[in-house]
């Protein structure tokens, strides 16, 4: 038997992969990149990132700024430090000057 393939995982992961350190993406916005209809499919999928080292889901956000779910090491606090070693700053656990930090991945509004 073949094993069993996500493309629009693998759409997603490529999409955020193309976030540069110090910049964010939003849910959403990973979501239309893949052609996922649903956000929270797009979170379940990201808590399920075979390589974190490689695949920076920290870099994706809820669309108010604020950080959302991580699953990696030290959850939530973890994705802040993070993305605080990344020059991303933050009032609480709400990222400054988000739209300055915010990188398009669909084509689609």
């Amino acid at each position: 038997m073949y094993p069993v393939r996500d493309l629009k995982a693998e759409k997603l992961y490529a999409a955020v992969k193309r976030i540069p350190p110090g910049r964010i993406s939003t849910y959403i916005e990973a979501s239309r990149a893949a052609g996922i209809k649903s956000p929270r499919h797009t979170g379940r999928l990201l808590s399920k990132n075979p390589c974190i080292g490689k695949i920076p889901c920290h870099r994706i956000v809820r669309s108010d700024g604020s950080v959302g779910g991580y699953s990696g090491e030290g959850g939530k606090d973890g994705k802040i430090n993070i993305l605080r070693s990344e020059g991303i700053e933050f009032e609480g656990d709400v990222i400054k000057n988000f739209s300055d930090r915010f990188v398009p991945l669909s084509k689609t509004p």
